[in-house]
């Protein structure tokens, strides 16, 4: 876990953060991604209601990572392949 924090203008949000892959099979990981973060206390009234805001924004990004995995397996598959026709 690595501590950091993000700023939006005048507001420092301290946060912490652990991603683990854990191998499931020749062509399968599972991710999992961990977050927490201190709201300002100029936000606590607001918190409930940017949860779900944050989950959002977090979901498409690890969809955002899945789709970028899946393209890169692809492009090292094809890469391999190529090899494999010259050396044939």
């Amino acid at each position: 876990s690595e501590p950091g924090s993000s700023s939006m203008p005048g507001i420092e949000i301290a946060n912490r953060g652990q991603i683990r892959f854990i191998k499931k099979g020749a062509r399968k990981v599972n991710v999992t991604l961990t977050i927490s973060y201190e709201v300002p206390d100029a936000l606590a009234p607001f918190a409930n209601a940017l949860t779900p805001l944050v989950e959002g924004i977090i979901g498409k990004d690890m969809e955002r990572f899945r789709e970028y995995a899946l393209k890169y397996e692809e492009k090292m598959a094809e890469r391999n392949r190529a090899r494999a026709a010259k050396e044939a």
